[in-house]
């Protein structure tokens, strides 16, 4: 009976040893991924993605960006030659064509903000 216990603490621990850095990647993982999400889940239609320009420039401070009368993020690293530049949007569609009239007139309406559809 002692035998069969010790054999099964003995699993157990194992199991433990196996499983425990599982967790830790997990929740490395998951703070990793918060500023990201955020900025997923932060609106930034053409024209009103201000709200996104602060959060980026919230989360990259240490790199002391700049922001232009656009609301452009601007972070320069490093000087010297050659010059790299790095860009990405960071709008998103705001409107969808739904009608073209028969003169020629396009009809726009403004995109639900809680996200697109995967269709």
């Amino acid at each position: 009976m002692t035998r069969r216990i010790a054999t099964v603490a003995a699993f157990l621990f194992a199991l433990l040893l196996i499983a425990a850095p599982l967790f830790a990647q997990t929740r490395t993982a998951e703070r990793g991924q918060r500023p990201l999400v955020q900025f997923v889940d932060t609106p930034a239609v053409s024209g009103y993605e201000g709200q996104l320009g602060h959060e980026i420039s919230s989360q990259i401070a240490s790199l002391h960006p700049k922001t232009d009368n656009l609301g452009d993020v601007i972070v320069t690293i490093g000087t010297g030659a050659p010059h790299r530049l790095i860009v990405t949007p960071i709008d998103e569609p705001g409107f969808v064509v739904s009608d073209v009239t028969p003169d020629g007139y396009l009809r726009v309406q403004r995109l639900p903000q809680f996200g697109l559809s995967p269709i």
